[in-house]
């Protein structure tokens, strides 16, 4: 009971930490945000953004993929240090690709593109995702249910990428002008430093 005891201690002090350094970043990115939004309208006008240049997306769909091939290589994975090393390296990539949408792009896509619905349905699907996490993490210490858990994650991501590519990212370039972009652009750039 005394080694269960202290791996809960261990698994909660893992989560509490990754919780805190996540609130951290958005206390600190927050005001920073705000210059971004501009008067809070969607955007009007001949200049929208084209798909090159001063976006934000092509970054973002960067790290979804890398994400996902890091899954792949995960869910093949039979030794528990490997495991380990992995999922930290996930967890790293995950934390500043998290990060930077919740910092930078789902206010934009909350106040700018005026879907608020859309915005807490993302922010809800990174809460679920950072749970999911958590559980690959510490299967990836006992062993416990693997592949389960690698494929649980790999689903949720999966279900939640296809979305942010197949509707947001694309509405979000039609209707923001291109300064507006390349402002969300930095904001994800900065975020992902101060994570990464």
């Amino acid at each position: 009971m005394s080694d269960q005891r202290t791996f809960d201690r261990r698994a909660f002090g893992t989560l509490a930490g990754s919780l805190a350094g996540a609130l951290a970043a958005t206390a600190v990115a927050g005001p920073a945000l705000a210059q971004t939004q501009g008067s809070g309208g969607a955007a009007t006008g001949p200049s929208r953004a084209t798909a090159a240049g001063g976006q934000p997306f092509a970054d973002l769909i960067q790290d979804h993929r890398q994400i996902s091939q890091m899954l792949q290589k995960m869910a093949t994975l039979t030794d528990s240090q490997e495991r380990q090393r992995d999922v930290k390296q996930l967890k790293t990539l995950l934390t500043a690709h998290a990060v930077a949408e919740e910092n930078a792009l789902y206010p934009a896509l909350q106040t700018i593109a005026d879907s608020e619905e859309e915005a807490q349905e993302a922010y809800e699907e990174h809460a679920l995702m950072k749970v999911h996490l958590f559980e690959v993490e510490m299967a990836a210490m006992t062993g416990e249910d693997w592949e389960g858990k690698v494929k649980q994650l790999t689903r949720t991501i999966t279900e939640h990428v296809e979305e942010e590519e197949s509707e947001i990212f694309p509405r979000m370039q039609k209707q923001l002008e291109a300064s507006q972009l390349q402002m969300i652009e930095q904001q994800v750039q900065m975020n992902k430093q101060m994570v990464g």
